[in-house]
């Protein structure tokens, strides 16, 4: 019997690490996306250093990425910063299975949007379209 949990949960850790690593491979296609098809003018720099993901498995952070400068007059600090106050406060409300959480953390991101530029929208519907199909390629592995 112990051979049979012992064998359950090392498939079962298998499983977990396909998913994370299902869930990253998302995430960068997100941040991409978002960083390559922006259509707004980011001078100082702080809305994108605001745009990354955290990957949470029962509200815990497994893994994050973005949330760097890329560009700008500003080091990028304060975007940095928001971008990665807000994953973690959105992680904190997500407690069950895993989650990926894409941001842009800036307080004005959404201004943005709503004047009909892209921010987040276009990662947004690249994971919605995405995810199925990533779905079902780590059902068939």
């Amino acid at each position: 019997m112990s051979d049979v949990k012992a064998f359950l949960n090392e498939e079962a850790n298998k499983l977990h690490l396909k998913i994370i690593q299902t869930l990253q491979f998302l995430g960068e296609k997100c941040l991409i996306e978002c960083r390559t098809n922006k259509t707004y003018m980011d001078q100082t720099g702080n809305l994108t250093a605001s745009m990354g993901y955290v990957i949470t498995y029962n509200g815990v952070v497994v893994e994050q990425s973005g949330f760097e400068k890329v560009g700008g007059t500003d080091s990028g600090s304060s975007g940095k910063a928001s971008g990665r106050a807000l994953a973690m406060q959105i992680a904190a409300q997500n407690s069950k299975g895993f989650s990926l959480i894409v941001v842009a953390g800036m307080n004005y991101a959404y201004a943005v949007e709503s004047r009909g530029l892209n921010v987040l929208s276009s990662a947004e519907l690249l994971a919605e379209k995405e995810f199925p199909k990533l779905l079902k390629m780590l059902k068939l592995r």
